[in-house]
């Protein structure tokens, strides 16, 4: 089965909103202050004169208030958000250690399609990064295997070490669906971990259910 998408590089996305906004008139002050990490957030009392700003949040380098807050931490959000931890009944969100390699292959781009592609009803993806020249052996971006025999599960939002199980079966995945378009035991360029909440079904349904806390206005 075939459905039409695309990738984007994130960083490269918001950059360009953000400085669209920052353009859109002379009336909006917007700044972006980055290694800035929220570390606590509480409710303000209320204020004699009227002011509605609603939370106090500390960062490295002081305290904002303000009147609304987004939540847009993905797997980190218990650390500010303690009712969507993992260890409550509910598991709102169960982060897990997501895994990805950038292999090159051994063939030209055009030999693999520049197509995304899914297996194992997702828990593998991949897609390929061409290059500038025609004949170039692209760089193929592979993550998942999560399940893969002797990899940890658990929940976690620790992405300073990589899965060694989940390492061994992503470099010997490519070279078992394209043979003789990756070499196998190619080790690969890069190895990264990431926590990501997409992994049980509790989690799929805090993304499509409006019924469940976190998808509206928190109290």
């Amino acid at each position: 089965m075939r459905i039409p998408g695309n990738t984007i590089w994130p960083l490269k996305l918001v950059t360009h909103l953000f400085k669209l906004v920052q353009n859109a008139s002379p009336a909006i002050s917007l700044k972006l202050h980055t290694h800035t990490p929220v570390t606590a957030m509480r409710p303000r009392p209320p204020c004699a004169d009227g002011d509605a700003r609603r939370w106090q949040l500390q960062t490295p380098r002081g305290s904002v208030a303000c009147t609304h807050v987004v939540h847009a931490t993905n797997a980190y959000a218990s650390s500010l958000l303690p009712q969507l931890s993992a260890g409550r009944r509910t598991r709102i969100i169960v982060p897990t250690r997501g895994q990805a390699i950038s292999i090159r292959a051994a063939v030209p781009a055009r030999e693999l399609t520049l197509s995304g592609f899914t297996a194992n009803y997702g828990m593998e993806y991949w897609f390929v990064r061409p290059g500038s020249a025609p004949d170039e052996h692209p760089l193929v971006i592979v993550g998942g295997a999560r399940h893969a025999e002797g990899g940890s599960t658990d929940a976690t939002t620790d992405d300073s070490v990589v899965d060694v199980a989940v390492g061994r079966r992503l470099r010997e995945f490519l070279p078992e669906v394209f043979p003789g378009k990756f070499e196998n035991g190619t080790e690969p360029e890069m190895e990264w971990v990431r926590p990501s909440n997409g992994v049980f079904h509790s989690t799929c349904q805090f993304c499509i259910d409006r019924s469940l806390p976190g998808t509206r206005c928190l109290p």
